[in-house]
């Protein structure tokens, strides 16, 4: 057993202390989370820290760092000499967020990669993208595109502004794609706090907002991976990273107690690059990463996206499943006052296993996705 300090425990009753529990990381049921507590500084340790009462069944329980348990001596108590300037006063840092107006402002579907969905997959995958991700308009570059980044407290975080044709090929000015940054465009302007400073989320980490820990999710290394992605497989929630080297710790907080596949670029060592970051993430954070068995045998540097976009069969296949249906024709085959699991059950054996389209007409039905 480890021999800590004292100082850190879970969280106990104590004077002028009323213990709290709250909803397990990791099996989502109330009040059954015992959280670590520093009971020197009187203060909680991040909320990923604790143990679930439920042993048996979920078995939860994640153990501080070292760093965290060791007391720090106090520091020295240094006297400023006579000569010596009177420091200057304290500025807080700002928060790293931009104004969400920015975002909701720049939603209307007339940028050049949400065109090129709408050429290749119909009005309606188009209109499914938009309200699904939070993709803008910029001025910037003729039809740019703005990757907007909210995190899952729908705080909005960045916007990666980029040019692409309708042919969903980035647009390049000597060889180099077009890449800009919301908040550097705005503190060229003056109309940003100058000491911003960034801080990412995943793209598409919004939709994590309200949903349980039984959705699984998907990670590229792109936004264009990950919305085409969503459109051929709307079974998952797609994010990314944002780059090769995106999938931080830092970020995934959010992905705690559930269950991520992972889904590099098409190398060998982007995917033994990314088996061995999400190793290294699960020894600190409670998240089952795995590698999505797709294009496993492709090693040429390709992605999902080249996957899909060069394959007539799904292109086809993206094409039908968001095709309107007829609504009250499927409603009278599988009536709604049924169970939702049964109703997907039927309407997959009506489609012959494909999952996708039975989702698909459950999401018209319902005017949402039914799970």
């Amino acid at each position: 057993m480890r021999n800590f300090n004292h100082h850190i425990g879970l969280d106990l009753p104590q004077a002028g202390h009323v213990k709290k529990k709250i909803a397990c990381p990791s099996c989502g049921k109330k009040a059954k989370f015992v959280r670590y507590y520093n009971f020197e500084k009187d203060e909680y340790l991040p909320e990923q820290y604790g143990r679930c009462d439920r042993q048996e069944s979920c078995g939860y329980h994640l153990i501080p760092e070292k760093s965290f348990w060791i007391k720090k001596p106090d520091p020295p108590i240094l006297k400023r000499a006579a000569n010596e300037e009177t420091p200057k006063k304290f500025i807080p840092k700002p928060k790293h967020t931009l104004p969400t107006h920015l975002c909701h402002s720049s939603l209307h579907g007339q940028d050049n990669f949400t065109k090129g969905i709408q050429q290749l997959f119909g009005n309606r995958a188009a209109q499914k993208v938009l309200n699904n991700f939070l993709i803008g308009t910029s001025p910037l570059w003729q039809g740019a595109t703005i990757f907007w980044q909210m995190d899952a407290d729908l705080r909005l975080k960045a916007g990666k502004v980029m040019q692409y044709g309708q042919d969903l090929k980035r647009v390049k000015t000597n060889g180099h794609s077009r890449i800009n940054w919301v908040h550097s465009l705005l503190k060229k302007e003056d109309k940003l706090n100058p000491n911003f400073e960034l801080e990412q989320c995943f793209f598409g980490e919004h939709q994590l907002h309200q949903i349980g820990t039984h959705d699984e999710i998907v990670i590229t290394e792109s936004a264009k991976n990950a919305v085409l992605g969503w459109l051929w497989m709307p079974q998952y929630i797609w994010l990314s990273s944002e780059g090769a080297n995106g999938l931080k710790i830092e970020k995934c907080s959010p992905l705690l107690g559930r269950t991520v596949y992972l889904l590099p670029d098409f190398s060998e060592q982007c995917r033994a690059d990314w088996y061995e970051k999400g190793h290294e993430i699960a020894q600190h954070l409670h998240i089952n990463f795995r590698l999505l068995q797709i294009g496993e045998t492709i090693n040429d540097g390709s992605d999902i996206a080249d996957l899909i976009l060069n394959d007539a069969q799904v292109c086809d296949r993206i094409q039908y499943i968001n095709k309107s249906i007829d609504v009250d024709y499927f409603k009278a085959l599988c009536p709604p006052g049924r169970p939702i699991e049964d109703q997907f059950l039927f309407f997959i054996k009506y489609f012959k296993g494909d999952e996708a389209k039975a989702y698909d007409v459950l999401s018209q039905i319902y005017s949402s996705p039914p799970f």
